[in-house]
C-alpha cells in the first residue's frame, strides 16, 4: 500500500507529537518527584534539628539554607555569608579551632570536618554547635558540603555530668582518705555478711588484710562475744536497726589477743527498703579500759597497802548493809547471820615514824595489812581508813566466834615484832568492834560506834578489844564524850555558848571589883551544859583554842564598850592548848588593838598546869602581855607541889588560891597556915590575892583578917548571866 507524501508527513507529525506529549508528561512527573522529595528532605532536617551549610574552598564563602540563620534567632540575615562575617559569630577562643579543623579536611589529612564551638545567637548569648561537612563535587567545582546542630542542652548536660562524676570522685577520694586515716575501724559488708571493705584499722584491729578476708563470713571473721552471744551483725540483719555497743566487748583478733572494743553495726538498705549490708564501726578501747579499770581500783584502794580505801569500804559496807526482802520472805524463822565490824589503830605507830622516819612508817603499816589480810581470810574485807587506822569487815556465826577473832587479831599483832634497822618495834593495836545485821544500821552509824570503841582501847593503854554493847561502861563514857565534842563543834559553828559572870569582892574596899568571865553552853534543844561536863572534853579532843578565841572576842569586841562603862575588871580564862599555839599570841595582839576597854582593867588568868606544861610560851606570853599594861592571874595556886618554885619564874599581879584550902580554912589549921603563907608570898611579890570559894560570912571575915586582897565564892554572888551590850547590869549583894 502506498501513502501519499502528504499522509506520511501527517503520520510522522502525529508520531512526533506524541512523542513530545509523552516526553512532556514524563518530565512533569519527575518535577513532581523531585518536589516530593525535596519536601521530604526539608521535613527530615527541620525534625533532626540540623541546619545545611556549603563552603567553597577557592574563596571561602559559606551557603547555607534559609533554616540556617532562624536556628540561631536571626532573621534577614541573606543565604551567603564571607567567611570573615562567619567567623565574627564564633566565639573568640573558638575561632583557631574550627579553622585548623576545616584546613586538615581539606588538606585531606582528616577524612570528615567535625568541629564544636560556640557561636553568638540574636539574643547575645552563646550557644553550642556541632558542625560535621565533608568534601563534595559537583562537577567541576568542590565544595565542603555539612550541616551544624545546637548541642548546647546536651553540651550543659555533659558538663554537668563531668562536674558531677568528678565532684563524685572527689568525694569518693575524701571518703576513702577519711576512713584509711581515722582509728576507728570500719567494714562494711553486703546482705549475706559478706565482706566487701576494710579499712587499715580493721585490719590493724583483727590482724588480717583485706584481700585476705574479702568475701568471707564477717561472722568468723570479727570474734565479737557480746554479754547475750549473738553476734552484733546478726542481730542488726535479724532487728533491721542499728545495734549499738556502749559498753565495751570483747573481740579476739587473729594473734589471739584479747581486745576490748566498742561501736555500733549500722543497717544499709536497698532503694526497695531491704536489708542490703552494714557498716561496722569499732574503736579500740583496750587501753582506756584498762586505764579505767586502774582508775577504778585506785578510787576504790589504797595506793599504800593494796586494801580498800575508806571511800571503798563504805560503798561495800552499804552493799552489805542492804536487806534482801525476797531473801528473807517467807525465812522469818531462820537465824539472821551476825556480821563484825573492827576499827584498829596501831598504838606506837607514831613513835615509829617519828624516831624511824615515814618510810619506816610505811613499811609497818603494809606489814600490818600483810597479817590482817592472811589472818582475817576470803571472807573478810579489809581496808586502810586512814593514816594508821584499819577496818575489817566479817561474817560469823554468833558474837563469841567474832570476839574470839577480833582477840585473836590482837594478840597476834602484839606478837608481830617490826624490825628496822637493826630495832625492834612493837605493832601492838587498840580495837574496837561492834556486832550488826543486815538493815539494823547506817554506815556512819557502825563506823561511829567501831571507832568510839577503838579510841576507848587506846585511851585505856592500847593493846586491847573494846566492844561497843550495853553494859561497856568505859566505851559509853567515850561515846558520851564524842557526842558532847560534837555538840560544841556545832555551838561553835552555830555560836550556842553564853557568857556567865561571878563577881570577884575586893575585902578592904581600896580597890575596884572585878568579875570572872564564865562559859556555858546551849545544846541543840537549848538547855545549858555546864562546864565540868563539856571543858574537859574540848581540852582532850583540841577544842579550847577555838573556844578561847571565842570568848575573847565575844569579850573585847564584842562587848568591851560597854564593859569599860562599868568600871570594873574582867578576868579571861586562858587554856594550856592556847598557849602552846603559836598564833595564839597574834591574835591575842590584833584584839587588844581593837578593844575598847582598857589594858589596866584586862587580866588574863593561867592555871599552875597551863604554866609548867608551856612554860617557855607562857613565859613569853607574859612579858607581852604585861608589856601592854594588861595583868596576870595565876589560878588555882597551891594544887601543885611546886607551885611556890614556879612562882618565881613568872612575874604575876594576881594570885587566886586554890578553893581546896579556902572551903575548910576554919576547921583545919595547916590550911589556914598554907592561905597565910601564901598572902605573905603575895606580899613579898607585890601580888593580890583572891581567895576562890567563898561560901559564908564567917569565911569572909576570917579572909578579910588574914590580909586576903579579893574574894570570890557564893556567899558574894553566884554566876549570873552576863549582860548584853545596853541591859542593865544587876546589883552586887551579899
Amino acid at each position: 500500500m502506498h501513502l501519499s507524501p502528504a499522509t506520511l508527513v501527517w503520520s510522522l507529525c502525529l508520531v512526533l507529537i506524541t512523542v513530545c506529549l509523552g516526553c512532556a508528561a514524563l518530565c512533569q512527573m519527575r518535577l513532581r518527584l523531585n518536589a516530593s522529595r525535596e519536601q521530604r528532605w526539608k521535613a527530615a532536617l527541620e525534625g533532626s534539628g540540623c541546619s545545611v551549610w556549603w563552603l567553597n574552598p577557592k574563596d571561602w564563602s559559606i551557603r547555607y539554607t534559609s533554616d540556617a540563620p532562624r536556628a540561631l534567632g536571626y532573621e534577614g540575615l541573606g543565604s551567603h555569608l564571607t567567611w570573615a562575617q562567619w567567623l565574627s559569630f564564633v566565639k573568640q577562643d573558638d575561632i583557631a579551632r574550627v579553622e585548623r579543623a576545616l584546613a586538615r579536611h581539606i588538606d585531606g589529612r582528616d577524612g570528615c570536618y567535625q568541629c564544636e564551638y560556640q557561636v553568638l545567637n540574636a539574643r547575645g548569648d552563646y550557644e553550642w554547635i556541632r558542625a560535621k561537612g565533608s568534601l563534595a563535587r559537583f562537577g567541576s567545582t568542590v565544595l565542603v558540603c555539612g550541616t551544624f546542630v545546637r548541642i548546647t542542652q546536651e553540651k550543659q548536660f555533659h558538663l554537668e555530668r563531668e562536674r558531677l562524676i568528678s565532684s563524685a570522685q572527689e568525694e569518693k577520694e575524701r571518703l576513702k582518705t577519711t576512713l584509711f586515716s581515722i582509728e576507728d575501724a570500719v567494714i562494711t559488708v553486703d546482705g549475706n555478711g559478706r565482706i566487701m571493705f576494710m579499712n587499715p584499722a580493721a585490719e590493724q584491729l583483727i590482724g588480717y588484710a583485706f584481700d585476705e578476708v574479702a568475701g568471707a563470713d564477717v561472722v568468723d571473721v570479727l570474734k565479737i562475744a557480746p554479754s547475750d552471744s549473738m553476734h552484733p551483725f546478726t542481730r542488726c540483719a535479724e532487728r533491721g536497726h542499728m545495734q549499738v555497743m556502749d559498753s565495751p566487748v570483747a573481740l579476739k583478733n587473729q594473734f589471739g589477743e584479747q581486745l576490748s572494743v566498742r561501736g555500733k553495726v549500722s543497717p544499709m538498705r536497698s532503694f526497695e527498703g531491704e536489708f542490703a549490708g552494714a557498716v561496722i564501726t569499732l574503736q579500740d578501747v583496750t587501753h582506756s579500759t584498762v586505764l579505767q579499770q586502774q582508775l577504778n581500783h585506785s578510787h576504790d584502794h589504797d595506793a599504800l597497802t593494796g586494801t580498800l580505801n575508806r571511800a571503798g569500804f563504805e560503798r561495800r559496807l552499804k552493799r552489805a548493809l542492804k536487806k534482801d526482802p525476797e531473801a528473807s520472805e517467807g525465812h522469818e524463822e531462820d537465824v539472821e547471820p551476825v556480821c563484825a565490824l573492827i576499827v584498829l589503830d596501831i598504838d606506837r605507830f607514831k613513835l615509829v615514824n617519828d624516831l624511824a622516819g615515814h618510810i619506816a612508817g610505811d613499811r609497818l603499816l603494809c606489814e600490818v595489812a600483810v597479817k590482817l589480810k592472811t589472818l582475817a581470810g576470803d571472807q573478810a574485807m579489809l581496808a586502810r581508813l586512814g593514816g594508821d587506822e584499819f577496818g575489817v569487815m566479817r561474817p560469823f556465826k554468833d558474837t563469841f566466834q567474832a570476839r574470839q577473832f577480833a582477840e585473836s587479831l590482837l594478840e597476834s599483832l602484839h606478837e608481830h615484832a617490826f624490825s628496822w634497822q637493826g630495832r625492834l618495834y612493837d605493832a601492838s593495836s587498840s580495837m574496837g568492834m561492834v556486832m550488826f545485821t543486815k538493815g539494823s544500821h547506817t554506815v556512819s552509824e557502825l563506823l561511829s560506834k567501831a571507832d568510839i570503841a577503838s579510841h576507848s582501847s587506846k585511851r585505856n593503854g592500847g593493846n586491847r578489844l573494846s566492844v561497843f554493847e550495853p553494859g561497856e561502861l568505859a566505851v559509853e563514857r567515850h561515846a558520851e564524850e564524842m557526842s558532847v565534842a560534837a555538840e560544841m563543834r556545832e555551838a561553835l559553828a552555830k555560836e550556842r555558848f553564853v557568857l556567865y559572870e561571878q563577881p570577884i569582892r575586893c575585902l578592904n574596899g581600896l580597890h575596884r571589883d572585878h568579875i570572872e568571865v564564865l562559859l556555858r553552853m546551849r545544846d541543840r534543844h537549848g538547855t545549858l551544859i555546864a562546864p565540868g561536863l563539856f571543858i574537859p572534853v574540848a581540852e582532850q579532843y583540841g577544842l579550847m583554842p577555838s573556844v578561847d578565841r571565842w570568848v575573847i572576842r565575844e569579850v573585847l569586841i564584842e562587848r568591851g564598850a560597854s564593859l569599860s562603862g562599868r568600871d570594873v575588871g574582867v578576868s579571861i580564862n586562858l587554856s594550856g592548848a592556847s598557849l602552846n599555839d603559836p598564833n595564839f599570841p597574834e591574835f591575842l595582839a590584833t584584839v587588844l588593838e581593837q578593844t575598847q576597854l582598857p589594858p589596866s582593867s584586862i587580866v588574863f588568868e593561867l592555871t599552875e598546869t597551863a604554866l609548867v606544861n608551856h612554860i617557855d610560851r607562857a613565859r613569853e606570853l607574859i612579858l607581852g602581855l604585861r608589856a601592854r599594861g594588861c595583868r596576870i592571874a595565876l589560878d588555882d595556886f597551891g594544887s601543885g607541889v611546886s607551885s611556890f618554885s614556879y612562882i618565881q619564874q613568872f612575874e604575876v599581879d594576881i594570885i587566886k588560891i586554890d578553893g581546896a584550902f579556902v572551903k575548910h580554912l576554919l576547921d583545919s589549921p595547916l590550911d589556914r597556915v598554907i592561905v597565910e603563907s601564901i598572902q605573905r608570898v603575895a606580899d613579898q611579890i607585890k601580888a593580890m590575892t583572891v581567895a576562890e570559894y567563898v561560901e559564908s560570912a564567917e569565911l569572909y571575915r576570917a579572909l578579910s583578917h588574914i590580909g586576903i586582897n579579893y574574894a570570890q565564892g557564893y556567899f558574894i554572888q553566884a554566876p549570873v548571866p552576863m549582860p548584853l551590850p545596853g541591859e542593865m547590869v544587876s546589883q552586887i549583894t551579899t
